[in-house]
């Protein structure tokens, strides 16, 4: 699974003492079956998880919660039809792209934005794991330029830029994780 996969060694020690980071890499060890399948419910799991690391940010990062909420439910919604077709996460973008459906609302949309915040996070945490002095918005931001920035409009990159404004020092950050 993405997440538990491109975390490497160093930064898995690094935030070895961030409980909410142990409780999401355990649930990603369960995403991913022996066979290659990606379990939906399992993955939203995880992703309910991310949700809830960026509670940690405070208020600032408001929007980014309810975009990815937005899109937990989404996916949520459409697996609930046929939990039993559903199972395998990847079936749902399938079934999108066979019915002609794609853009925002789409359960592979979706995905591919709940799979660019996981990208996100695990630059982020490579950021703090390389550099114990390096603050919480420099890292957040070198994570979003390489990640996301190339996503988003205009608007957007500068609403991004307003909001790190707001986010709380490093060690208040670990004490919350």
């Amino acid at each position: 699974f993405f997440f538990a996969d491109s975390l490497g060694d160093s930064a898995c020690h690094s935030v070895s003492h961030m409980a909410l980071f142990r409780e999401m890499t355990a649930l990603c060890a369960h995403v991913k079956t022996s066979n290659g399948l990606f379990q939906t419910q399992e993955y939203l799991a995880v992703c309910q998880k991310l949700v809830d690391m960026t509670n940690t940010f405070g208020t600032t990062f408001t929007l980014v919660q309810k975009d990815m909420t937005r899109n937990i439910g989404i996916i949520n919604k459409q697996y609930q039809t046929d939990v039993t077709n559903f199972q395998g996460l990847f079936a749902m973008a399938l079934q999108d792209k066979a019915n002609g459906k794609s853009g925002d609302g789409t359960a592979s949309c979706s995905l591919l934005w709940l799979n660019r915040a996981m990208q996100f996070l695990v630059k982020f945490v490579e950021e703090l794991a390389s550099d114990p002095k390096i603050t919480l918005i420099k890292a957040v931001n070198n994570a979003y330029d390489t990640t996301l920035k190339p996503y988003h409009s205009r608007t957007v990159q500068w609403t991004i830029w307003a909001v790190l404004k707001g986010l709380p020092h490093r060690d208040y950050f670990e004490q919350k994780m």
